[in-house]
C-alpha cells in the first residue's frame, strides 16, 4: 500500500481500519456537473461570474454571528425586518427599504420557522419584541 495506491485506510475512532477503493480520478458520478447533452457549455466567463456575484442572493457574513449555526442570525433578521416594516409604515415611508432584511432571513430561516413565527405574530403571542 504505497503512496500512489488507490487503496487507503480510514482512521475512525472506535472502528477498525478497513480498505476503501477510491474511484478513478476521471470518474464522474451519474448526474454530475457534466456538459449538457445539447452541446451548451457551462458558462464560466469572467463577465458571467461578475453578473452572478452582483446578483448574489445569499445572506452576507455577519460578524455578530461567527458560529456555524446561523439560527440566531435568522431570528435577528426576521425581527429586524418586521421592526423596519412597522417603523416605515408608521412614518409613511417606503417599506421597500426593509427588503434587505427579508432577503437575508428568507435565505437563512427554514420555511417552517417563518410560517410558525408568522402564525404566532397573527395570534399576538410572538415572543420577540417588534
Amino acid at each position: 500500500m504505497g503512496g500512489g495506491s488507490p487503496w487507503c485506510r480510514l482512521p475512525l475512532a472506535g472502528v477498525p481500519a478497513f480498505p476503501v477503493r477510491l474511484p478513478h480520478p476521471n470518474f464522474r458520478f451519474p448526474g454530475s456537473l457534466a456538459a449538457p447533452a445539447s452541446g451548451h457549455r457551462l458558462s464560466t466567463t469572467a463577465e458571467d461570474i461578475k453578473t452572478k456575484v452582483k446578483n448574489d442572493q445569499t445572506a452576507p457574513c455577519d460578524s455578530r454571528f461567527p458560529n456555524q449555526s446561523q439560527t440566531r442570525n435568522s431570528w435577528q433578521n426576521y425581527l429586524d425586518f418586521h421592526r423596519c416594516e412597522k417603523a416605515m409604515t408608521a412614518k409613511g415611508g417606503e417599506v421597500s427599504v426593509c427588503e434587505w432584511y427579508r432577503r437575508v432571513y428568507k435565505s437563512l430561516c427554514s420555511m417552517s420557522w417563518v410560517a410558525a413565527w408568522d402564525d404566532l405574530r397573527a395570534e399576538s403571542t410572538f415572543p420577540g419584541k417588534i
